[in-house]
C-alpha cells in the first residue's frame, strides 16, 4: 500500500502543480491587464488548438516524421560507431577525437550549410536530427561497452570467446542502461532538431508554423506549438522510461 500511495502522489503532484500555474497565469493576464500578443491566456491557448487543429495536426505529423527518422538513424549511426570506435583502436585513435570536435559546433550555425548544400526541405531537416542525436548514443553506448567489470571479460576469453560474442553476448548487454540514457536525451535532441531544421528552410512543420506565427504576432498560435511539442516530448519520453524499466528489468525497483 505505500508504495502505490507513493507512485499516486508521484503522479498526483506535478498535475496539481500545473493546474495551479496554469490557473494563476489566467487570472494573472486578466489582473495585470497583459495584452495577448505578449502573453496570451491559456483558456485562448486552447481554443485556438482546437479551432485549427486539422492546421496543427498537419505540421505535427511532419515535425514527427522528421524527428522520429532522424532519431531512428541517429541511433543506429551511433550504436554502429560506438562498436567500431570500441573494437578498433586505430579508429579510436583517430577518428573518435574529430568526432568530438564536431559535437562542439553549434548545430543551429550547420543547419544553414546543410540547407545550402542538399537544399531546403525534409531531407536536409533529418539530416539536422540525425546530427543532433547521433552523439548522444556515441558517448554513452561507448561509455557502456568499456563499463564491463574486467573479471567478467577475462572469465568469457578463457572459455574460447570471440571478439564478437564478448562483445553481442556481454558488453552490448551492458551497456543497455548507459545507452538508455543517452536516447533519452537524444529523444529530447530530436525535437529540437527538427524545428531547427524548420526555422532555417521549411515550408512545413511545427518549427516553420512557429516562424509564420512570429511574423504575424499572433502569440497564441505559438503557444500552440509550444504546447505540442512539450507534449510529444513528454510522451515519448515516458515511453522510453518504460521500455527503460522493461528491458532493464534487474534495475527496475
Amino acid at each position: 500500500m505505500g508504495r502505490l500511495a507513493r507512485k499516486i502522489r508521484l503522479i498526483l503532484m506535478p498535475i496539481l502543480f500545473f493546474v495551479a500555474i496554469i490557473i494563476l497565469w489566467e487570472f494573472a493576464v486578466d489582473t495585470f491587464n497583459i495584452q495577448s500578443f505578449v502573453l496570451p491566456k491559456p483558456s485562448a491557448i486552447g481554443a485556438i488548438l482546437v479551432r485549427k487543429s486539422d492546421m496543427y495536426v498537419t505540421h505535427t505529423i511532419v515535425t514527427l516524421r522528421e524527428a522520429l527518422g532522424g532519431l531512428a538513424i541517429g541511433t543506429m549511426a551511433g550504436i554502429g560507431a560506438a562498436v567500431g570506435i570500441f573494437s578498433f583502436k586505430p579508429l579510436r585513435e583517430t577518428l573518435y577525437p574529430i568526432l568530438i570536435s564536431l559535437n562542439t559546433l553549434p548545430k543551429s550555425a550547420v543547419a544553414p550549410l546543410l540547407i545550402l548544400w542538399f537544399g531546403a526541405g525534409t531531407f536536409a531537416t533529418l539530416l539536422v536530427v540525425v546530427l543532433i542525436t547521433f552523439f548522444p548514443i556515441l558517448i554513452n553506448t561507448l561509455a557502456g561497452l568499456g563499463a564491463v567489470e574486467p573479471e567478467l571479460i577475462e572469465l568469457a576469453s578463457s572459455l574460447k570467446a570471440t571478439r564478437t560474442q564478448i562483445i553481442s553476448k556481454i558488453r552490448l548487454p551492458a551497456s543497455l542502461p548507459y545507452f538508455f540514457a543517452g536516447f533519452k536525451v537524444a529523444l529530447t535532441l530530436s525535437f529540437i532538431g527538427a524545428v531547427i531544421g524548420e526555422y532555417v528552410g521549411s515550408d512545413m512543420g511545427l518549427g516553420y508554423l512557429t516562424i509564420i506565427s512570429l511574423a504575424q504576432l499572433n502569440t497564441e498560435q505559438i503557444f500552440g506549438t509550444l504546447v505540442i511539442l512539450a507534449s510529444m516530448g513528454l510522451a515519448f519520453y515516458g515511453l522510453v522510461e518504460f521500455l527503460d524499466r522493461r528491458v532493464i528489468h534487474w534495475r527496475a525497483k
